[in-house]
C-alpha cells in the first residue's frame, strides 16, 4: 500500500451510547470507547460513528453523542487533540435492540465535496464566517441567515444534515454553534435553557467536512436522511473465521461474527446476512 492509498477499518464497541447525556455513566462509556480503541494507528482524516440506541432512548443529540465518542478516541491516542488531521467526521443514530457504538477510520481519505441529498437537499445556506459558542450575536447571525433561507414551518421528521466548513479549527468544536443556528428549520424546544434550543434530536444522519476549495466560509444542506454508508470511505468486509471441522465455534469466532453483523447494520442495510 502507498501512503496516498486510503485504507480503513471498523469496530464495534458494546455498551449504551446514551450515557452522553446521562452523568456519571458518560465517564464510564468514554472509557469504555477508549478501552476499545487503545492501540488503533493515529492519523486517521475520517471518522465514522454509529450510534445503536435503545428503542425508547432515541432522542438523544446525535452532536452531542459524538463529541463524547471524539473524547473517548483522544484518550485512546487515535485523534489528536483539537482533532489536528481529521477533516471529516460522519455520524447515524437508529434503534437497536442491542446498543452500541460502530466505529469507522479512515487514513488518507480526502474529502471531496459530493451532494449526499443528490440536489434535493430542503435546506441549503451559506456565512462567510462559522459561528462560535464564544460568539452569541454571531450564534444569532446565524440563525437569522437560516431563517432567511427557510420560510416554512419546522421539520417534523427524521432529517439528515451536511455541514461543509474551511476553518482549519477543530471541526467537533464547529458542530454545537453550526447546528443550534438551525432552529428555524428543526423548530424550538418548548423547554431548556439558552436562546437558542434547536428540536436537533431530528437529527439521525450528521456530516461535518473541511473542504479547502469552499467559496463561502460555512454551507449547511439539510434534507431527508441519506443512507448511513452515504458520503463517507466505506471500511473492507471483516473476514469471518473458517468453521471448524467439528462445528465448533470459539468465542473469538463469535466475537468476528458479532463484527460481520455489526458491519452490515451500519454499511449494508439493505444485504441479507445469516
Amino acid at each position: 500500500m502507498t501512503s496516498h492509498a486510503t485504507a480503513a477499518s471498523f469496530t464495534l464497541v458494546e455498551g449504551s451510547p446514551q450515557a452522553a447525556e446521562n452523568p456519571p455513566h458518560d465517564a464510564r462509556w468514554r472509557l469504555a470507547i477508549a478501552s476499545a480503541m487503545r492501540g488503533f494507528r493515529p492519523g486517521a482524516t475520517e471518522v465514522g460513528l454509529d450510534f445503536e440506541l435503545e428503542p425508547g432512548r432515541v432522542r438523544i443529540d446525535l452532536d452531542n453523542m459524538v463529541r463524547l465518542a471524539l473524547d473517548g478516541l483522544r484518550d485512546a491516542g487515535v485523534v489528536a487533540r483539537g482533532l489536528v488531521g481529521v477533516e471529516r467526521i460522519v455520524a447515524t443514530k437508529r434503534p437497536r435492540t442491542v446498543p452500541g457504538l460502530g466505529i469507522s477510520l479512515a487514513w488518507n481519505a480526502m474529502p471531496g465535496d459530493d451532494d449526499p441529498f443528490d440536489g434535493d437537499a430542503d435546506l441549503v445556506a451559506a456565512s462567510i464566517t462559522v459561528p462560535s459558542e464564544e460568539s452569541p450575536a454571531g450564534k444569532l447571525a446565524w440563525r437569522d441567515a437560516i431563517s432567511a433561507a427557510w420560510s416554512r414551518p419546522p421539520v417534523t421528521k427524521a432529517v439528515g444534515v451536511d455541514i461543509s466548513v474551511t476553518r482549519t479549527t477543530s471541526l467537533a468544536a464547529m458542530l454545537k454553534p453550526v447546528i443550534d443556528g438551525l432552529e428555524p428549520y428543526l423548530g424550538k424546544e418548548p423547554l431548556g435553557r439558552g436562546t437558542l434550543r434547536p428540536r436537533d434530536d431530528q437529527v439521525v444522519w450528521l456530516r461535518i467536512s473541511r473542504i479547502p476549495g469552499l467559496p463561502v466560509g460555512l454551507r449547511v444542506r439539510a434534507g431527508d436522511v441519506p443512507q448511513p454508508g452515504t458520503g463517507r470511505t466505506v471500511p473492507s468486509v471483516p473476514s469471518l473465521p473458517e468453521m471448524d471441522p467439528d462445528f465448533t465455534w470459539s468465542t473469538s469466532d463469535l466475537e468476528a461474527v458479532d463484527r460481520w453483523r455489526a458491519w452490515h447494520r451500519t454499511f449494508a442495510p439493505e444485504t441479507p446476512i445469516f
